[in-house]
């Protein structure tokens, strides 16, 4: 089987939600970002909505799915955070 694709800006904004995406998680997982902050939601929505535009050029039903219940998720972080810091 031969690879014959040319990346594309497509591509790139992608992997760059990829990276925000798993860039999060290891934050997290190495005690590098606070679970009760901001940072960790709002990687992983800006590589959601990077993916999704990624998936503009080729899509994937099954990816675009969890890419919206990936943002969902980030965006009830951000809300929960932005109501405990007013909170205090």
């Amino acid at each position: 089987m031969e690879w014959n694709h040319m990346v594309t800006g497509y591509d790139i904004i992608g992997v760059l939600g990829t990276s925000c995406v798993l860039g999060a998680y290891f934050g997290l997982a190495a005690g590098l970002v606070d679970n009760k902050g901001i940072v960790h939601p709002v990687l992983n929505a800006i590589g959601a909505i990077l993916i999704m535009i990624s998936l503009t050029a080729n899509f994937n039903l099954a990816s675009f799915v969890m890419q919206i219940a990936w943002l969902l998720i980030s965006l009830a972080g951000i809300v929960k955070f932005v109501i405990y810091r007013v909170g205090e």
